[in-house]
Formats: structure tokens, C-alpha cells, sequence
């Protein structure tokens, strides 16, 4: 069965659980991990899933349910999503007491980065934001945590991490992207590789993009990025990129036009990758920026 085909199958599913005039941006989001699946679980398992990391970690429902859909596909549904709420409320005790709302950061670590010692990590990523918020205060919040605490799980030194996503920034913004919240995320994105690199795959798939008769319009900063962490070759990702939005406009329960490129991206790197924790956070991640910029209107 080709990816999108069970993807639509998948996302099928999942909005069985959307509410009345519910938008559905993240429910998209979520069945994504659940179309890797052979069998899915009970669409009332992932929602009670999601409940218990909404009331113990303090995520919202709906980015809950994108994070109980990646633990399902990891095989944590539902015996693991205990041990994984009480990780969240580890998370959220050590952000209460430096004082950002839990609500909006606790998902930083929601799929085990850190493990069972959150703290150090969290002190790691507190200089990284700190950093961040140095150098573009204006753009630096509260939804810059879970990336931050992303590096700093994987042992990156803050001011490495800050160098490397200032210079991925600056090329970003001398490519003409707008000084935004998108922007900012997709230098941070690109700093998980080498910076220099990441930027060079970047350009080359802005360019097989354009050899595909494909205007920046239709596609975003964000889902470029995610595809420039790949050594693969820029016109095979600009391909799949394409068809894998094409697919989506034209199937039975089309997204939004803005939104089917990074589900379509996501699709891409989830096939690709070989790095599955990666994969799962920047899901979540996407998921939740994509979201916010649903209902602000951006």
C-alpha cells in the first residue's frame, strides 16, 4: 500500500475522535506515526492515552493526542504511558519553579528525551534559550523550550548550539524568509547537523524545487528545512515532497493547502530517517508550531 494511501486510512481513523467544527490541523499530525503501524490501536486507547498526559503533564489534549499516537508507535500504548506522564511531571515540577507556563513547554521532553534524569538536560537547555533570547528577544518564547531542551539532550554546548542557529538564521533571513517564528525554528532545526552543510542541502532543494515548477508560495522555511537534515539527493526530495502534497490536495479529506506540505515533509523524513527519536520529537514539534499558526492566522 503506497505511504499517503495509508496515511489517508490512518487519518481516517483518528478523526472519528474530532469534535463538532473541530479544526483538524493536529489530528492530521497524529496519524501520521499511527499509518507506520500494522495494526493502530483502538481510537479510544490513544484518546485515553492523550487524557493522562493532558491531566499529569500538562499538554494540551490535542498535541497530547499527537504525542499518545508516537508513544502507540513505539509500542508504549498503553502499558509505557504511565512511566511517560510521570516523566512530564518531572519536566513540569522543574519548570514551575523557574516560572514558564508548564502547558506550553512540558512536551519538550514527552518522548523520553533526557530519560529519567530531566534535570540536568533542562539546566543545559535554559543557557541555550537564554542564549536564543540574547540574540532575538522579539522572537524567543516560551515555544522555543522544547527545541532548546532538544539540543541540550543530545549534549550539544549552548554556545554552540546558539552560533550555529544565529549563522543558520542570517543565511535564512539573506534568502529573504521573514524574521518569524517559522524562521527562527528552521535555523534550529538546521543546527541540529552541521550548520554550513544543512544550508548548502537547503539552497540546492530551494533550487530542485524551482526545477519542479514549484513557487516558494506553495511550500514553507519549515518544510525545507526538515528535508536539508538528508545527504540525499536534492531532486529526489524535491519529488517526494511534491507528490506526497499533490497526493494529499487531491485525495478524499484534503488539509489545508498550507498545511499539506509539512505533513508532507514529515511523511518524507519519516521515511527516510534512520534516526526514529528525531523524527518523533520534530513530528510533535511541527505539529505544535503548525498548530499555533493555524489559529493566529499566519
Amino acid at each position: 500500500m503506497h505511504p499517503v494511501t495509508r496515511y489517508f486510512k490512518a487519518l481516517e481513523s483518528v478523526q472519528t475522535l474530532r469534535g463538532f467544527l473541530q479544526d483538524d490541523t493536529i489530528f492530521r499530525f497524529a496519524a501520521l506515526p499511527l499509518a507506520e503501524m500494522e495494526e493502530p490501536p483502538a481510537m479510544s486507547a490513544l484518546w485515553n492515552a492523550a487524557g493522562e498526559l493532558q491531566s499529569r503533564g500538562g499538554m494540551a489534549r490535542t498535541l497530547a493526542l499527537v504525542a499518545a499516537a508516537l508513544f502507540a508507535r513505539r509500542g508504549d500504548l498503553p502499558g509505557g504511558i504511565a512511566s511517560q506522564a510521570r516523566h512530564l511531571v518531572a519536566v513540569r515540577d522543574v519548570l514551575d519553579s523557574w516560572g514558564p507556563s508548564a502547558g506550553a513547554t512540558a512536551f519538550a521532553l514527552a518522548l523520553g528525551v533526557g530519560g529519567g534524569r530531566p534535570v540536568p538536560v533542562l539546566e543545559r537547555a535554559r543557557r541555550i534559550h537564554d542564549l536564543w533570547r540574547r540574540d532575538h528577544s522579539w522572537l524567543t518564547g516560551e515555544d522555543d523550550w522544547p527545541t532548546a531542551a532538544w539540543h541540550a539532550a543530545r549534549g550539544a554546548e549552548p554556545a554552540a548550539v546558539a552560533a550555529a542557529t544565529e549563522e543558520a538564521h542570517r543565511a535564512l533571513v539573506a534568502l529573504n524568509f521573514a524574521r518569524a517564528n517559522t524562521t527562527q525554528l528552521a535555523a534550529q532545526i538546521l543546527a541540529l547537523a552541521r550548520v554550513r552543510d544543512g544550508l548548502r542541502r537547503f539552497e540546492l532543494l530551494q533550487g530542485a524545487l524551482r526545477d519542479r515548477n514549484q513557487p516558494r508560495s506553495l511550500w514553507g522555511v519549515l518544510d525545507v528545512a526538515l528535508l536539508a537534515l538528508f545527504p540525499d539527493p536534492p531532486a529526489e526530495l524535491a519529488r517526494d515532497l511534491v507528490t506526497r502534497t499533490e497526493a494529499q490536495l487531491k485525495g478524499p479529506d484534503a488539509p489545508a493547502r498550507m498545511t499539506a506540505p509539512s505533513l508532507a515533509a514529515l511523511m518524507v523524513s519519516r521515511e527516510r530517517s534512520k534516526d526514529r527519536d528525531r523524527d518523533d520529537f520534530l513530528t510533535l514539534r511541527v505539529a505544535a508550531m503548525v498548530s499555533m499558526c493555524r489559529e493566529l492566522g499566519e
